[in-house]
């Protein structure tokens, strides 16, 4: 019998109800062992939304290794018209890329990226090939008018991301424990950039739109402005935050997850709650160098509190968490990507 075809095992939900708000970092002891013991027996499902607002929009750079472009175009332009555009990325190697249009969170999107991301499975089975992700990215575009033309709310994200990029890139590696190897040459660690612009912005007059064109375009690192426009702070098409620390994948879970921590860090980011206490006390503790393979680690504490901060319910926090940990695997390798015990249920 196929994995995802077993009877998923819903019990954590008896004592951690979704829509309930436990504090996780409180938990000791038995009571945190309990939670990670029962954590691991359940799957995490396709949801049919993540309760995004939506005036929140998204989209999805699909990249995979093992099926070329031409071969992909077809296939889409076939079963999914051409509302899924598929483009040649030169650094894959015999591999496509499949642009989302402009996503809201819904249950037909949803549903939408999972068929194509069987069919892509689907193709590479029929034609007899193995699909890679050794050079994919799976980048992530939350559409910036989730922060307004507030300096606060887009100083504060600095602030959040050079704090928690640590697990925000580990949780970011999805199927795998530890990055593509040529990361550092995509989605380079914005910490220390971030740390900086932060105290420098902070006590300055200049304002939010010179804080972006100063900042630029950054292409090759793990958070790119290069495509916000705040003469109109509504504008969606192109009007977008892109997050590449993601590694390529195919499972819509994870593609789900991703989008899901990536706007829950934006919003909390502009929320009255922003706990500049909580932060600063752990930011103060965060090393000077930021070394990306030391991400591979699992820090439990600072999980636990960026958890509790960003998401309020424990359905959100429960997905974070699952895929974060990993079954609390690691590895030190950086020449291959190394995957991790299977989290999803398909």
């Amino acid at each position: 019998m196929n994995e995802d075809e077993l009877v998923n095992d819903f019990t954590i939900f008896k004592y951690l109800p979704p829509k309930d708000n436990c504090i996780f970092s409180n938990l000791k002891g038995y009571d945190l062992q309990e939670l990670f013991a029962l954590e691991n027996k359940y799957k995490l499902e396709l949801r049919n939304n993540i309760n995004l607002d939506s005036n929140n929009t998204f989209g999805l750079e699909i990249e995979f290794e093992g099926i070329n472009t031409v071969t992909t175009r077809l296939l889409l332009e076939r079963y999914f018209s051409e509302l899924w555009p598929v483009r040649c990325d030169s650094s894959l190697e015999r591999g496509a890329e499949i642009n989302s249009p402009i996503l809201v969170d819904n249950k037909a999107n949803w549903q939408m990226l999972k068929k194509i991301c069987n069919a892509v499975l689907k193709k590479a089975n029929s034609i007899n090939t193995n699909i890679s992700f050794k050079n994919a990215g799976g980048h992530v575009h939350i559409g910036s008018q989730i922060l307004e033309s507030n300096k606060k709310n887009w100083l504060n994200f600095f602030k959040l991301w050079s704090t928690y990029e640590n697990i925000i890139y580990r949780f970011s590696y999805g199927e795998f424990l530890n990055p593509r190897p040529r990361i550092f040459q995509y989605a380079a660690s914005m910490a220390e950039e971030f740390k900086n612009d932060y105290k420098y912005f902070k006590k300055s007059s200049i304002p939010l739109s010179e804080v972006l064109f100063q900042i630029g375009d950054m292409e090759n690192n793990a958070v790119n402005f290069g495509h916000v426009h705040l003469i109109s702070s509504v504008k969606k098409e192109g009007n977008t935050i892109e997050f590449r620390c993601p590694n390529g994948t195919l499972d819509p879970v994870i593609w789900q997850n991703n989008v899901n921590l990536f706007s829950k860090l934006l919003l909390y980011a502009k929320s009255t709650k922003f706990n500049d206490d909580i932060i600063d006390a752990r930011y103060k503790h965060n090393k000077k160098n930021y070394q990306i393979y030391s991400y591979n680690q699992i820090y439990l504490e600072q999980a636990l509190e960026l958890c509790d901060m960003i998401f309020d319910n424990n359905l959100d926090k429960i997905y974070f968490l699952r895929q974060y940990l990993k079954s609390f695997e690691t590895t030190f390798r950086i020449d291959k990507l190394v995957k991790c015990k299977k989290f999803t249920k398909k």
